[in-house]
């Protein structure tokens, strides 16, 4: 993983624990994260538990992830 990608990764744990979930959009206006989605998959490989939330909202469909807890990986 490059330097970006866990820079990126942190973003968005930080804004999880925050504002409680981000979704594609938020990722990308706020902090430029172009693939949400792999930096939800790298903080679950870390041990973070993530809920996801599918939204319809005027006719759009978008997942929402939020932040359930932290399980530390086994050695």
């Amino acid at each position: 993983m490059s330097c970006q990608h866990a820079t990126q990764k942190n973003l968005v744990l930080k804004h999880m624990r925050q504002h409680g979930a981000i979704t594609t959009l938020i990722a990308f206006r706020k902090y430029l994260v172009c693939r949400l989605s792999e930096r939800i998959r790298e903080l679950e490989q870390d041990g973070h538990v993530i809920n996801r939330g599918d939204i319809k909202k005027n006719g759009k469909h978008y997942t929402a992830y939020s932040l359930i807890e932290y399980r530390k990986r086994a050695a």
